[in-house]
């Protein structure tokens, strides 16, 4: 993870283990995984800018 050119995706979830799987998927998908905790803490991301 924190590959130079790789676009990163947010992950948010009140689970622990489900983020962890989730970012799981999102790196095995070629992109960083970002995790932006849980919902209630992902209203800071904004659409087109950056997490």
């Amino acid at each position: 993870m924190g590959t130079p050119g790789r676009l990163a995706i947010p992950v948010a979830g009140d689970s622990e283990r489900a983020r962890q799987v989730a970012m799981s998927l999102v790196d095995d998908t070629g992109f960083d995984p970002y995790d932006a905790g849980t919902p209630a803490d992902s209203w800071r991301q904004q659409p087109n800018s950056p997490a």
